[in-house]
């Protein structure tokens, strides 16, 4: 079972890292996804953010928490913009778009976007811990 979230959003809207990291994926392999990034953070934390539409970041950029790493998209199996965002450690994700605690939500006005937190099991992503 895997926890995450997709929120809607306008196309082009910029889509932020939220935490500092380290690119650690960028492509299309799952096409479920379509353009996937994929960042690793300090403790095991690998957050997910799928569905970009223009890609600014390549595989080994070392970012700080706010970069902007893309676009908003409909890339992979969806009809709408949205980001697909996951928070995961040691592969199953930990928490949805509804628990950010500290980290900076991953798209500028996230408050006053519509997301929905919801399961589902999703496709292995191509980073393991």
């Amino acid at each position: 079972m895997v926890l995450n979230a997709d929120i809607s959003s306008t196309p082009g809207a910029p889509v932020m890292v939220s935490a500092t990291g380290t690119v650690a994926f960028v492509g299309e392999n799952i096409k479920n996804f379509g353009k996937l990034v994929l960042v690793k953070h300090d403790g095991g934390i690998i957050t997910a953010y799928a569905h970009l539409d223009v890609l600014s970041v390549k595989e080994g950029d070392v970012l700080s928490d706010g970069t902007v790493i893309g676009q908003v998209g409909t890339t992979g199996y969806v009809d709408t913009p949205q980001l697909h965002f996951e928070i995961r450690k040691s592969r199953p994700c930990l928490m949805s778009v509804a628990h950010f605690g500290c980290l900076h939500p991953p798209v500028s006005g996230l408050a006053s976007a519509g997301y929905a937190g919801r399961k589902q099991s999703g496709a292995a992503l191509p980073v393991a811990v």
